[in-house]
C-alpha cells in the first residue's frame, strides 16, 4: 500500500483489498490538516506503523501504545497489509526510521466484527491490536477513555488529534508526526464524529490515529480515526472515530490473550478473533 487507507477518498476511486480470500471494496481513511508538528515530548506513545520496501520505510498508518507492547490502530490498516506484519516506530518522522530502530510486530488481531461497509451508517468496528515482539521501555502507554468517563463527552468538546499524514492539502504525506486541536461534532453509541470545516481534522496518513480528550486534568484516548464523515468531502467534513470504550470487552479479552501464558487457551468471552501471526 503506497499510502494509508482513506475513508471515501482514494486515488482513482476505491481500493480493492484481498481479505482472507475475499475481494472487498474499501471506501478508504487517512494526517492532521491545519495542524502543526508535534513536539518531541507531546503524545510520546503515538507512533507510526510502517513497512520497509526497496525505497526504505513506508507509512502504513498511525497507532498508539495502550500497553508496553500493544498498539491500538484501525483494522483496515492491517487488512491492507494482508499477511504482512508491520513495524512500529515513535520517530517524529517516518523517514528517520531504520530496521534497527523499528519494533516489529509478532501478531495482529483484527476485531472479529470488522466489516468494510462505510456507507450504511452502522458501526464497522474498525479496530485492531498489534502485539510487538518486545515491550517498549521508558514510554508510558496511553489510558483509554472509560465508559463512565465517556458519559461526560458532548458535542463541542475539545479534542487533540495526532497523526503522521497530511498537514496541508497542498503537500504530499511526508510522514511527520503532527497534532491539531479539534472538537466533537456528534456522539454515537459506538463512534464519534470529530472535526469540521473550520478546524483541524484527519486526512491521508491518520488512519488508526488517536483522538485525545482531557477528563478532569487527565488525558484519555477516546477515538481511533476510521473514515471520512463524508466521502465526497474527505479531509474537510470531519472524521468518524471508533470509540474504544464501546469495544472495551473485546479490547480487554484480547489484551488478556496476549499476556496469558501460552499453555493456557486465550480467554474468548464468546468473541472470535482474526489473527495474523509472524511466519504464518
Amino acid at each position: 500500500m503506497g499510502q494509508p487507507v482513506r475513508s471515501g477518498r482514494h486515488p482513482r476511486g476505491a481500493a480493492l483489498v484481498a481479505l482472507f480470500g475475499f475481494v472487498l471494496t474499501v471506501k478508504t481513511s487517512y494526517a492532521v490538516v491545519l495542524g502543526s508538528p508535534a513536539a518531541a515530548t507531546e503524545f510520546p506513545a503515538t507512533g507510526a506503523l510502517i513497512v520497509f520496501d526497496g525505497k526504505g520505510p513506508r507509512l502504513s498508518c498511525t497507532g498508539t501504545l495502550i500497553a508496553p507492547d500493544v498498539v491500538l490502530t484501525a483494522a483496515h490498516c492491517m487488512v491492507f497489509l494482508g499477511r504482512r506484519l508491520p513495524g512500529f516506530v515513535l520517530e517524529p518522522r517516518v523517514t528517520a526510521a531504520t530496521p534497527e530502530t523499528t519494533d516489529p510486530a509478532s501478531r495482529v488481531v483484527i476485531h472479529p466484527e470488522f466489516v468494510v461497509q462505510a456507507d450504511s451508517g452502522a458501526p464497522i468496528h474498525d479496530l485492531a491490536l498489534v502485539l510487538l515482539s518486545k515491550p517498549l521501555r521508558g514510554v508510558a502507554p496511553e489510558k483509554l477513555l472509560s465508559k463512565s468517563e465517556s458519559a461526560h463527552i458532548a458535542a463541542g468538546d475539545a479534542v487533540d488529534l495526532v497523526g503522521y499524514g497530511w498537514m496541508s492539502r497542498a503537500t504530499p504525506v511526508d510522514g511527520t508526526k503532527n497534532r491539531g486541536r479539534s472538537k466533537v461534532v456528534e456522539t454515537r453509541s459506538a463512534e464519534w464524529v470529530i472535526g469540521a470545516p473550520t478546524g483541524a481534522q484527519n486526512c491521508d496518513g491518520d488512519s488508526g490515529g488517536p483522538a485525545f480528550v482531557n477528563i478532569r486534568g487527565k488525558r484519555r484516548l477516546m477515538g481511533i480515526a476510521s473514515r471520512s464523515f463524508d466521502e465526497k468531502a474527505a479531509c474537510v467534513s470531519g472524521t468518524i472515530h471508533v470509540r474504544p470504550d464501546a469495544e472495551s470487552i473485546w479490547i480487554a479479552a484480547t489484551l488478556r490473550s496476549f499476556h496469558r501464558p501460552p499453555e493456557f487457551p486465550p480467554a474468548s468471552h464468546g468473541v472470535a478473533r482474526r489473527t495474523v501471526t509472524a511466519g504464518r
